[in-house]
C-alpha cells in the first residue's frame, strides 16, 4: 500500500515519541493505523481500511468511539469550519494530558487553527505538509450548537426546515445544483432513491411530490445524521436512511422508478461510474436516471453506452444528464450462406421465371 505523504512524515518523524493507545482518525485507507497497528475512525464509511474490525469505528460523531486513547492522529478534512468541529470533539474525549497530532496540507491555512482555546507547536513539516501538536491541559467540553445551520429553503414551492453543519457540503443554504435538478427533474410515481443524500433535501421534496418509498444514501455518517434529522423535522412518510456501503449490499435490482444524484464534483469519475453502473440495474423498466454536474461530457458519454440514448437539460448553469431504462432490442443475426447454396438459390429462381 502505497502512503501518503502526510502520513508518511507523521510515521517517519513523529511516530516513535507518540503515547500508546493511539487513535487514526481519517488517514487514506487508515494507512497510519495499519501501520502502528492502532485504532482507527471515521464518518466516512466509504474510507475502507485492512485493520482488524474490532479496532475500526464508523461514527457519526467521535464521542461514538467506544475505546480510549492517549494520542489522536487526525488527518485535516476538506473544509477548515469542519477541521475545527472535529478537532474540538476529539479534544473533548481526549484524557488530561492526552496529545492530538494533526496533519495539515500547505494548501490550508494555519489561521482558523489559531482561533481554538489551545496552545500548538509545530512539530514536523516540509514543503506541502504541517504536523502540529495540542495536549490536552484542561476539560473542555463541545459547542455543538456553534456548529449548527438551521434555515429554510424553498423549492418547487416546497418549503424545506433544514438543519446541518459542517459536515456537509452546502451546509448553509440550498445549492443552485440540487435546485436545478429538483426543478427540471420529471418525477414519476413509485419508489425514489438519492444518492449521496447530505442534507436530505432531495428526498424531502420528492416525498412531498410523489407516492412511493423514498431511499436516501450516503457515505458520510454525519451527513446521514441529519437526513434522518431533517426527514422526521420535515413530517416525511415512507422514506429510510441507508449508509452506502456499495448498492450490491442493498440487493434492490428493477425496484427504484427514478434515482436522483448530485454526485460530488471532487472525486474522480471511478464513483460516478459505480453510482450509473450499479444504479442502472437497480431502476424499473422505464424507470430513469437524472445527475445534475457542471462539466457533462463524461456523463453524456457514459449514460449512452449505460442507457443506450441520454438526454440534457442546461438550467441556471448546470448541467441536467439523464437516461431511461429499456428493453434491449436484440438484432436478428442475418443467415449466414456458402457460395455453393446462393448458386443453387439462384438457379432455382431462374427456372421458376
Amino acid at each position: 500500500m502505497e502512503i501518503t505523504r502526510g502520513s508518511r512524515m507523521l510515521l517517519t518523524k513523529v511516530a516513535k515519541d507518540i503515547k500508546s493507545p493511539v487513535l487514526d482518525y481519517g488517514s487514506k485507507n487508515g494507512e497510519i493505523a495499519v501501520q502502528m497497528d492502532c485504532f482507527f475512525a471515521d464518518h466516512n464509511i466509504a474510507n475502507k481500511t485492512d485493520i482488524d474490525p474490532v479496532k475500526c469505528f464508523y461514527v457519526s460523531e467521535i464521542n461514538e468511539v467506544t475505546t480510549s486513547f492517549n494520542t489522536a492522529i487526525f488527518t485535516a478534512q476538506y473544509s477548515l469550519e469542519f477541521n475545527n468541529m472535529l478537532i474540538e470533539e476529539i479534544m473533548e474525549v481526549l484524557p488530561l494530558k492526552g496529545e492530538l497530532l494533526i496533519i495539515i496540507s500547505k494548501n490550508y491555512t494555519l489561521n482558523s487553527i489559531e482561533i481554538l482555546p489551545w496552545k500548538w507547536k509545530v512539530v514536523a513539516e516540509d514543503n506541502d505538509f504541517t504536523i502540529i501538536s495540542i495536549v490536552k491541559s484542561k476539560h473542555f467540553t463541545v459547542n455543538r450548537d456553534k456548529y449548527l445551520e438551521d434555515f429554510t429553503v424553498k423549492t418547487n414551492n416546497i418549503p424545506v426546515d433544514l438543519i446541518t453543519d459542517p459536515s456537509i457540503f452546502s451546509n448553509r443554504e440550498l445549492d443552485r445544483g440540487t435546485k436545478a435538478l429538483l426543478e427540471k427533474v420529471e418525477l414519476k410515481e413509485g419508489p425514489l432513491l438519492d444518492i449521496g443524500c447530505g442534507s436530505g433535501v432531495i428526498g424531502i421534496v420528492a416525498s412531498k411530490l410523489i407516492k412511493g418509498k423514498i431511499t436516501m444514501l450516503d457515505v458520510n455518517l454525519r451527513a446521514l445524521k441529519w437526513a434522518e434529522h431533517n426527514a422526521q423535522k420535515n413530517n416525511t412518510s415512507d422514506y429510510e436512511t441507508i449508509p452506502n456501503q456499495g448498492f450490491k449490499e442493498l440487493g434492490r435490482k428493477n425496484f427504484y422508478q427514478t434515482i436522483l444524484s448530485n454526485p460530488p464534483y471532487h472525486s474522480d469519475y471511478s464513483v460516478a461510474k459505480e453510482f450509473i453502473e450499479e444504479g442502472y440495474k437497480m431502476l424499473k423498466m422505464g424507470g430513469t436516471m437524472w445527475f445534475v454536474v457542471k462539466k457533462p461530457n463524461w456523463y453524456l458519454k457514459k449514460f449512452a453506452s449505460v442507457f443506450g440514448g441520454v438526454k440534457l437539460i442546461e438550467h441556471d448553469g448546470y448541467s441536467i444528464v439523464y437516461g431511461e431504462k429499456r428493453p434491449i432490442v436484440k438484432k436478428e443475426k442475418e443467415k449466414k450462406t456458402t457460395k455453393k447454396h446462393q448458386k443453387r438459390m439462384e438457379s432455382t429462381k431462374k427456372r421458376r421465371i
